[in-house]
């Protein structure tokens, strides 16, 4: 069992395919959402010794799992009113657990994203967070795009980078909101040192580190 916004580590054993210099252990926020009946994740692709052994994987043989840790989680931020959410690349994995689960079980929780990506085609799940802002009032979605000079798929929304002034345009901050940013460290830093400058408690700041 886990919260909508945990983690966990997958192992694989030292009898591992592929050895990796970091090694066999890697953490990984739930895609998934919990009431959902495959568990999901979500990850960058590259050729390390540890990403090796999940692409040669087969149905039926085993990994090591970790229990779920965490505490910015669903039941965490719906204790208050509202949850305003910065992230970028793969730092979406937890939120769309979060979404999800908001969704299925009618959380009173109104959500702000603001989701940056260098193109539409390198976004994940660009078409099901676009729908979000359609079918369902409490939560908005803002997607931005920082590279449309590499970009295949055109893109007729917001473009650039989440910078303090247009945060400032677009967040007012409100005594039962909570702010959970996900992402690389420079993305992290950068977005609390925004936040922090707009005059926002540092207590309401969550972050979740990718790396």
């Amino acid at each position: 069992m886990f919260d909508a916004g945990q983690y966990a580590t997958v192992l694989f054993g030292k009898d591992a395919l592929y050895q990796d210099a970091r090694g066999n252990a890697r953490a990984f926020s739930f895609a998934s959402a919990p009431y959902e009946e495959d568990l999901g994740f979500m990850m960058r692709q590259s050729q390390t010794g540890f990403k090796k052994n999940i692409h040669v994987l087969k149905e039926g043989e085993m990994v090591s799992l970790s229990p779920a840790v965490g505490r910015c989680t669903l039941s965490y931020f719906k204790q208050q009113k509202k949850l305003i959410i910065l992230t970028a690349g793969v730092g979406i994995t937890p939120i769309r657990s979060i979404l999800r689960q908001i969704i299925h079980t009618k959380a009173p929780l109104e959500c702000l994203l603001f989701n940056s990506n260098r193109t539409p085609e390198s976004t994940p799940e660009l078409d099901w967070l676009e729908r979000m802002n359609k079918e369902h009032d409490y939560i908005t979605v803002v997607n931005m795009m920082t590279d449309m000079e590499r970009a295949k798929l055109p893109w007729n929304g917001y473009t650039g980078y989440i910078d303090q002034t247009f945060l400032e345009e677009r967040i007012r901050d409100e005594a039962e909101t909570n702010y959970f940013v996900v992402g690389a460290s420079g993305f992290i830093e950068s977005m609390r040192k925004n936040l922090l400058n707009m005059a926002i408690s540092e207590e309401k700041i969550f972050f979740d580190n990718f790396g």
